[in-house]
């Protein structure tokens, strides 16, 4: 097409004086630059990706470790507590921390079924109600939930542990925990509400970090799709997340 346009007619003086051999070895480097520039772009690109992809597995898989070792500190000191007291009940207790010590070992970038997560949060209540006896009641109200609706594992349990911690154990009455889980246009919902904090003063170190810690996680599997927000409203605290269903993950 270039050696038509600089030489229009046949016969007639050629706009370039230029031979074509000359332009077809010249019009193959241009091409060969070209392509050597897009390839370049895409080779960059590539390792970008794969350069953000490695930052953000080590990110989430630091965040977990973080949530991990909170978790089963708490965990102990409720079995350390009844090992005089009630041994039968602290051989139980040791038995559903081995499981969710096994459980903890699965793959970060990993989502598993609610149903899994969920089970998770009752061996993990089943240890704190054995610390608390009746000041903790567990409300639930988990609708059917199709096989897509998945999260990352330990992202509900935090924030369980936080409404114990905050809303539970420091009134003298205890109080309860609603926890409920259903799927609205295709998105998945899970909300835990517990009890306003009687002290406002009464902390929990490490406990500020979860919510956060949880919701970074989130963001790394599912970006913008997913949310957690929280509220106090009518005497409660609530956390609601969401999640989209079927959506694989970024990582």
């Amino acid at each position: 097409m270039a050696w038509w346009v600089v030489n229009p007619v046949v016969g007639a003086g050629a706009l370039i004086q230029l031979s074509h051999g000359d332009l077809m070895m010249r019009t193959v480097i241009i091409g060969a630059v070209v392509a050597a520039l897009v390839l370049r772009y895409f080779y960059v690109q590539f390792h970008w990706k794969h350069r953000i992809a490695s930052e953000a597995s080590a990110r989430l898989e630091a965040l977990q470790a973080r949530i991990r070792p909170h978790f089963f500190f708490n965990c102990m000191n409720s079995i350390a507590s009844l090992t005089r007291s009630n041994p039968a009940l602290a051989e139980r207790a040791v038995e559903d921390l081995a499981d969710l010590f096994r459980a903890s070992f699965a793959d970060a970038q990993a989502l598993v079924p609610i149903q899994e997560e969920l089970a998770f949060v009752e061996r993990y209540l089943s240890i704190e109600s054995l610390r608390l006896g009746e000041r903790l009641v567990v409300v639930w109200s988990v609708e059917e939930m199709p096989a897509s609706a998945r999260l990352p594992l330990l992202s509900l349990q935090p924030i369980v542990e936080n409404a114990i911690y905050h809303g539970i154990e420091p009134s003298s009455r205890g109080g309860s925990i609603e926890i409920s889980a259903r799927v609205d246009a295709e998105q998945l919902r899970i909300e835990v509400s517990n009890p306003v904090n009687p002290r406002p003063n009464y902390q929990h170190a490490g406990n500020q970090i979860a919510l956060e810690n949880v919701r970074l996680r989130l963001h790394a599997h599912f970006g913008e799709a997913a949310s957690i927000t929280s509220e106090q409203r009518d005497g409660q605290h609530r956390v609601l997340m969401v999640l989209p269903v079927g959506h694989e993950s970024q990582l």
